[in-house]
């Protein structure tokens, strides 16, 4: 968010005084944070009576056709293998980065880990702790040495 916050276009049609993604995010962090959790929170609150499903980040990126397939079986649709095929495709990060360079970095995810300070990811644990634990994220940087993606819960696993 911050390094996108940071790109020309963003600045052009956001402006803000900062140069850098580390300023950005050690202005923003709190508000940024508290806006997620408002944001997955309330939606977590009516998933049942909303029928909303969630599709996980890290999920998307490190096994596609799982996360598109549990979608598609969510919304109710039954792709062919070849209509499948075509939307991981279109989704693919070279094609998205292709469409939008600026945007798209890296195509992985994890970054936090690098990019956050000690004092950062404890002040993320304290504003969003039980949210970030419902969905199986690790407590911190120290916690990643056992810690594996099928740990984060998605929409089918959350009860």
């Amino acid at each position: 968010m911050a390094r996108f916050a940071c790109t020309p276009f963003n600045k052009l049609h956001r402006p803000h005084a900062f140069t850098a993604p580390k300023e950005y995010l050690d202005y923003h962090l709190s508000s940024l944070i508290d806006t997620w959790t408002k944001h997955v929170g309330g939606h977590l609150q009516h998933r049942d009576d909303a029928r909303i499903h969630f599709v996980m980040y890290e999920r998307l990126v490190d096994s596609p056709q799982e996360e598109i397939t549990d979608l598609t079986r969510f919304l109710g649709l039954d792709l062919e293998r070849e209509q499948l095929d075509r939307v991981l495709a279109k989704t693919s990060f070279g094609e998205l980065k292709q469409v939008q360079p600026n945007h798209l970095v890296a195509g992985s995810w994890g970054q936090w880990r690098d990019a956050l300070s000690s004092h950062q990811v404890r002040q993320a644990r304290s504003l969003a702790g039980p949210l970030l634990e419902y969905f199986g994220y690790p407590p911190d940087n120290r916690a990643l040495g056992g810690w594996s993606l099928c740990e984060i819960r998605s929409s089918p696993n959350v009860t």
